[in-house]
């Protein structure tokens, strides 16, 4: 009798060790597929949600949204420059007009000779140039709920195609514009 109920208590042993490993098999799998999926959303919130930025960049006139700013580029256009400030035979200069509003509640920096920059398809990068401007861009300190706007310039091969981008905190890190409608 003794070796019967061992073998039964054996019996049992075995069937709740498999009816565990069923079990934690289907738990892992499950928070398997949470983790995949948090991970997911998580990435998804990070690149911008349903914020996310157009593939092709922000178009001319659209006002783009980020944590600390609102950002729209009002009007581009060219010119030769005057005086000191005329372009080189093959160049000319790009002019931007850029509007910064501060949503945060903390004073942003906005600095257009860091942050800003024009850049070709082949990857060519445009900095900052100066040039005689009606309304030049002032750059500093920007307070919480002010706007700022005004023209930036940059020295581009004369009839080319760029794109504007911002790289800075209050950006959000890289962010791109069409310059075109």
């Amino acid at each position: 009798m003794a070796v019967q109920k061992k073998t039964n208590k054996s019996a049992q042993t075995s069937l709740v060790s498999s009816v565990s490993v069923k079990h934690l098999f289907w738990v892992s799998v499950g928070l398997l597929i949470l983790a995949i999926f948090l991970l997911g959303s998580a990435l998804w919130v990070q690149n911008g949600g349903l914020d996310a930025q157009p593939t092709q960049g922000y178009s001319l006139g659209t006002t783009a949204r980020f944590d600390r700013s609102t950002v729209v580029l009002t009007n581009v256009s060219t010119n030769k420059g005057a005086g000191m400030f005329t372009a080189p035979k093959g160049k000319e200069y790009k002019v931007v007009t850029m509007r910064v509003t501060n949503i945060s509640q903390n004073t942003i920096s906005v600095l257009p000779s860091l942050d800003t920059y024009l850049k070709n398809t082949n990857g060519t990068l445009y900095y900052l140039s100066p040039s005689s401007l009606d309304s030049p861009f002032r750059s500093g300190p920007l307070l919480s709920g002010d706007t700022i706007q005004g023209q930036l310039s940059y020295l581009v091969p004369v009839n080319s195609q760029q794109s504007f981008y911002i790289d800075a905190t209050w950006s959000g890190g890289v962010a791109k514009f069409a310059l075109t409608q």
